[in-house]
């Protein structure tokens, strides 16, 4: 097993090109300044040559100078050429990337293919760079259908699911339905119920207690943890399980769900995560933290897609896709680069999405071919939560951001904690009963969606 996680600013590329640009602007006048003193200290050494033998010595060490100026100025002109390089590299990954999203959406073409004309005809070392990157992601994306067709090399008789499984995953990250912008809340009401009462309990302190907090046995599908803040202000927590069951039509957390959710649809599982929050007194606008695993992944994504709450942190591990957060939500998201699930979300979004801090974070549970690819062992939730483990103890300072997020709960007076499961059996949404006051361990409704529901993978 792998111990290295990679943290990134997440899609193609992290770099502020304007940046490099700038940078190498700035050694351009810094180099100007160099030689124009140069030219100073060449006719000072011209005018010593003409007076007394003893200025000799002098006008030596002058020369010394002017030698060790002129060769600064070189390599400032140096780093300023490979920065200027290096930017135009940058821009053309991002934009070979863009390229093949508009492409994929059937979107025109031609600035982006005429901004890479000229940049390619300016700096043609950096288009071979370029090329060289993304070749390499492209590699890197069909990892995972490469070792299930591996899978079938090494046994015959694995041949027909292992093909059957590559081609089904690369079909689907194909498709860049693994990519949310925006969606629109459906208001069908469904029940949920709360399970055993919980005692109050404390903010979470890192990545690894918010994700260890996403109910994994039991009835429970989501926790809802309440938090009242100094001021009268309120806050809130939900934290979604993954997929339970793969056939079970009366388990809101199946394969359906998975489906439909992958596909833009609804499904009854993020219905039951909407009445959950309402039930627990959720309103809209209300700052929110979205933790999700797998399907739960998914269902938060959506609900950050449909603006109902003030997403203030939206942390995904394992999930079949990617939403493009806006400024206010630092974004995390936890890959296995082995993991088939997350492979669906085919790399997020070329550009980072979320608020200054948000990150990708990948890491490969396994570099060899084993019996959890079979077993989507680098899918499985403990995977995630030493990834998450490792995460928090990095120094990257990304990490730091999130951690003040999460540091700014900790003044909460009292935290509330909900635990809620689908009113079972549940195969259509149930009509809503009365409003209550408070949520309490009988049937509980609020907003939600449509029957069934998707999720690009178990979990």
């Amino acid at each position: 097993m792998s111990d290295e996680v990679t943290i990134s600013s997440g899609g193609t590329v992290a770099v502020n090109v304007d940046a490099l640009v700038s940078a190498a602007d700035e050694l351009d006048l810094v180099d100007a300044g160099i030689l124009a003193a140069v030219a100073d200290l060449e006719r000072a050494g011209i005018a010593l040559a003409t007076v007394l033998v003893a200025t000799l010595g002098l006008r030596a060490r002058t020369l010394r100078l002017i030698d060790a100026l002129t060769a600064l100025a070189t390599e400032g002109a140096l780093l300023a050429g490979r920065l200027r390089e290096a930017a135009a590299a940058y821009e053309l990954v991002e934009l070979l990337a863009a390229r093949a999203f508009a492409v994929n959406d059937g979107l025109d073409t031609a600035a982006i293919d005429a901004r890479i004309a000229q940049l390619s005809s300016d700096h043609p070392d950096a288009a071979d760079i370029a090329a060289s990157v993304v070749s390499g992601a492209e590699r890197d994306g069909a990892s995972v259908p490469l070792r299930l067709l591996a899978w079938g090399v090494c046994s015959p008789m694995l041949w027909p699911p292992a093909l059957a499984a590559a081609g089904l995953l690369s079909a689907l990250a194909g498709t860049g339905r693994g990519r949310i912008r925006s969606r629109d809340a459906a208001s069908a009401p469904v029940a949920v119920r709360q399970t055993a009462p919980i005692s109050t309990a404390t903010p979470p302190v890192n990545l690894t207690d918010a994700l260890g907090r996403i109910p994994a046995a039991g009835d429970a599908r989501v926790r809802v943890e309440r938090y009242d803040l100094p001021g009268g202000r309120c806050e809130f927590a939900v934290y979604v399980t993954g997929t339970k069951a793969v056939v079970d039509r009366s388990e809101a957390w199946n394969m359906t769900s998975n489906a439909q959710l992958f596909l833009g649809g609804e499904s009854v599982s993020l219905a039951s995560v909407r009445a959950a929050l309402v039930a627990a007194g959720a309103q809209p606008g209300d700052g929110l933290y979205a933790y999700g695993y797998s399907q739960g992944g998914m269902i938060v994504d959506a609900l950050a897609a449909e603006g109902t709450y003030d997403v203030r942190l939206l942390a995904t591990a394992g999930s079949p896709t990617s939403f493009d957060a806006g400024e206010g939500t630092i974004s995390v998201e936890l890959r296995h680069l082995d993991d088939p699930v997350a492979s669906l979300a085919d790399g997020g979004f070329a550009s980072p999405v979320g608020a200054e801090g948000s990150f990708v974070a990948e890491r490969t549970v396994s570099d060899l071919l084993g019996p959890g690819d079979l077993t989507l062992g680098a899918h499985h939730f403990e995977q995630y939560l030493a990834t998450a483990s490792l995460v928090d103890a990095s120094a990257d300072p990304r990490v730091a951001m999130l951690q003040k997020r999460l540091d700014a709960l900790q003044s909460a007076g009292q935290v509330s904690v909900y635990e809620f499961a689908p009113a079972a059996p549940v195969l259509t949404p149930t009509p809503a009963p009365a409003p209550q006051a408070s949520p309490s361990p009988e049937l509980l409704t609020g907003p939600a969606a449509g029957s069934g529901g998707p999720d690009g993978g178990g979990g």
